[in-house]
């Protein structure tokens, strides 16, 4: 364990990089296990996140940094207003996925439960994992300043975007693999950035799993695929998220900004 405390002490980026690694490595191995069920692809993937979350909430009382679980920050509804981008964004597509269900015969109400308790799976455990743990350990790390605060919000992203590599060993393609962690290293970076300002993990999970309930809805209303079949069908055009993402980022962490982030540190 000292050595654990020496690595993320004094090579947090490191430390970090591995702690993702060894969460995706176990992410597979426990997919592995649960695909002898031979349940339904989204229930599947739904209790490797569950056991996944017992993991990461294992690591928190292990680094002694479970108390981000209880941190209010600015509140739940604050939470929510500052990632209201992302909240609007979700609830418009969460609206197109709905009409289309309605309209769609590959989609029913077991369906959309299954996507509803997968969702929050993957909203709690990666929040847990990527905000929770990597965000903080960083912070810890890098202080307070606008240059080290935009070291950390963007050193998550590209290290939340460079774990989905993994969804190549689960079967989907090299070139939609690829669009999407350029894509999520955006997205993580915007949810970073998001964090730092309300430092409340709920509203977190929240604003994750509503994000992927809404696109989830609307690949199985329109396909019905697999996971590893709708980042298979990623193409180019997806890139134009990129920006969508990093405009929000730079203006949640302008200047004037940078103060409140501070204080909401101390709360």
């Amino acid at each position: 364990m000292k050595l654990i405390n020496n690595l993320r002490k004094n090579h947090s980026i490191v430390f970090c990089v591995l702690f993702a690694f060894v969460y995706m490595v176990l992410f597979n191995l426990v997919g592995l296990a649960v695909a002898f069920l031979k349940l339904d692809s989204m229930m599947s993937q739904s209790l490797v996140e569950l056991i996944c979350i017992g993991f990461a909430v294992f690591i928190m009382y292990k680094l002694k940094m479970k108390n981000f679980l209880k941190e209010k920050g600015t509140g739940f509804f604050k939470g929510l207003f500052t990632g209201m981008f992302l909240l609007c964004l979700s609830l418009y597509v969460f609206a197109i996925g709905l009409i289309m269900s309605v309209f769609s015969d590959k989609i029913g109400i077991t369906e959309i439960f299954n996507i509803l308790i997968m969702s929050v799976s993957v909203g709690l455990c990666e929040e847990f994992v990527f905000r929770g743990i990597v965000v903080n350990i960083l912070k810890e790390k890098y202080g307070d300043s606008k240059k080290e605060i935009y070291i950390t919000v963007f050193t998550a992203g590209i290290i939340f975007g460079l774990i989905h590599l993994t969804n190549i060993l689960a079967g989907a393609s090299f070139q939609g693999t690829i669009v999407q962690v350029i894509c999520v290293m955006a997205l993580g970076s915007y949810l970073a950035a998001v964090y730092v300002r309300c430092r409340n993990i709920w509203s977190m999970a929240f604003l994750h799993g509503l994000n992927d309930f809404a696109a989830f809805l609307v690949a199985g209303a329109s396909t019905m695929q697999s996971v590893t079949g709708s980042i298979s069908s990623y193409g180019l055009i997806k890139l134009i998220t990129i920006p969508v993402y990093l405009i929000p980022t730079f203006i949640l962490l302008r200047e004037s900004k940078i103060t409140k982030i501070i204080g909401n540190q101390d709360k």
